[in-house]
C-alpha cells in the first residue's frame, strides 16, 4: 500500500497595523460649560477664538481645528512643561474666565480683547488668572477700543522664578468701568507695564504690583482721571529697581493714590504730573524706597488749581538718598514731606 506523503503548509507573516497611539501636543475637552485645553512636556502652541460669546474655536500650532465649544462660562488652559504659547482672541466675548496655568518653559500668553470690554460687570466681570510658572515668561493684555460702561476686568498675574515681561493695555474706562490689575513678579529681571487711555466719571482702575529679589523695571501711565479713582501699591522688593509713574491730567474731582515701596539696592522711582485742574482733584503720593543709595524724580509740569489736595511724602531710607524736586506751580499748594533724604535739588 503506497502512502501519500503530506505536503507542508505554506506560512507567509503578516503585519498587522495597530491602533493609532500617538498623544496629540494639545487636547481641548468640554464639561458641562467649562472648557479645558491640555498639554504636554513638548512645545505647545494653542489658540483659542471667540465666535460668538461663550462660542470658542480651539486650534493647535498648525492651524487645525480642536473642535467649537458652546455654552462656555469658564477656559481652563494647562500646557505643562516646554516652551508654550497661548493666544486668546476675544473679540466676540469680554465674560468668560480664563485661567492659564504653565510649567518650566518659556510661556508666552496672550488676551487680545479687540472689541473691549462689554461684560456690564454684574457679575463681577471677567477674571483672568495666570499662573506663569518658573522661566521667562511674557504676558500681555490688550483692550483695542476699551471698556463700556460699567464694565470690569479682573486679572491676576503670578510669575516664577524667571525673567519675565508683563504688559497690560486698558483703553478708556467709560463710566462706572472698572480695570483691576495684580500681579507677583516674583524673583528675576523683571519688567512690567500697565497704562489706561483715560478714565472718566466714577470709573475705578487699580494695580497692585509684588516684586521679589531681582532688578525690576515697572511703569504705569494714565492719560485723563476724570471725576474717577486711581490707584497703584507697588513693592518692588530688594534689587536694582526703577518704577515709574505718569499721569497727564487730573480733572473734575478726579483722584489718583500711589504707594511705591522698595527694598535695599540702588533704586529710581520718577512720579510725574503734567495738570492737576480741578479745587476738587485729590493726590496722595507716599514712596519710600528702603536701604541704598536711591533716586526720586518728582515733577508737576503744567497747570495746578490752587486750591486742589496734592499730599506727597518721601522716605529714603538707609544711604545717602536724593530728591529731584520740580513743583512749578504747585509749589506752595503741594504739601510736601521729607525723611531720610540727605540731598534735594529743585529743578
Amino acid at each position: 500500500m503506497r502512502r501519500t506523503a503530506n505536503k507542508p503548509t505554506s506560512f507567509r507573516p503578516r503585519l498587522d497595523a495597530l491602533e493609532d497611539r500617538t498623544c496629540p501636543a494639545v487636547t481641548a475637552t468640554q464639561s458641562g460649560s467649562l472648557l479645558f485645553i491640555t498639554g504636554n512636556s513638548s512645545n505647545d502652541t494653542v489658540t483659542v477664538t471667540s465666535t460668538a460669546p461663550h462660542t470658542f474655536k480651539v486650534q493647535n500650532a498648525a492651524g487645525t481645528s480642536l473642535g467649537t465649544f458652546s455654552g462656555i462660562a469658564g477656559i481652563s488652559a494647562n500646557l505643562g512643561n516646554g516652551t508654550n504659547v497661548a493666544k486668546f482672541e476675544m473679540g466676540k466675548d469680554s465674560q468668560t474666565g480664563i485661567n492659564y496655568t504653565g510649567g518650566t518653559g518659556n510661556d508666552t500668553v496672550r488676551f487680545d480683547y479687540t472689541n473691549g470690554f462689554t461684560n456690564g460687570g454684574d457679575d463681577g466681570g471677567a477674571l483672568l488668572i495666570a499662573n506663569l510658572g518658573s522661566g521667562n515668561n511674557n504676558l500681555t493684555l490688550k483692550t483695542t477700543n476699551g471698556f463700556s460702561g460699567d464694565s470690569e476686568l479682573n486679572l491676576r498675574v503670578t510669575a516664577g522664578s524667571g525673567n519675565d515681561v508683563v504688559r497690560a493695555t486698558t483703553g478708556v474706562l467709560l463710566d462706572d468701568a472698572e480695570a483691576h490689575i495684580k500681579a507677583d513678579l516674583g524673583a528675576g529681571t523683571n519688567n512690567f507695564a500697565a497704562s489706561a487711555v483715560g478714565m472718566a466719571q466714577d470709573s475705578e482702575f487699580t494695580v497692585d504690583l509684588t516684586g521679589g529679589a531681582g532688578n525690576d523695571t515697572a511703569a504705569v501711565a494714565i492719560s485723563t482721571i476724570l471725576d474717577a479713582q486711581a490707584t497703584v501699591n507697588a513693592n518692588l522688593g530688594d534689587g536694582t529697581n526703577t518704577f515709574s509713574s505718569r499721569v497727564s491730567t487730573i480733572d473734575r474731582g478726579g483722584e489718583y493714590n500711589l504707594n511705591v515701596t522698595t527694598g535695599a539696592g540702588t533704586d529710581t522711582v520718577n512720579v510725574t504730573f503734567q495738570n492737576i485742574s480741578d479745587e476738587d482733584d485729590d493726590v496722595n503720593v507716599n514712596v519710600n524706597t528702603g536701604g541704598g543709595n536711591d533716586t526720586i524724580n518728582t515733577a508737576i509740569t503744567n497747570t495746578v488749581d490752587g486750591d486742589a489736595d496734592i499730599q506727597a511724602d518721601f522716605d529714603g531710607g538707609a544711604g545717602s538718598d536724593t530728591l529731584n524736586a520740580h513743583f512749578g506751580a504747585a509749589t506752595g499748594v503741594a504739601d510736601v514731606n521729607l525723611d531720610n533724604i540727605e540731598t534735594v535739588n529743585n529743578v
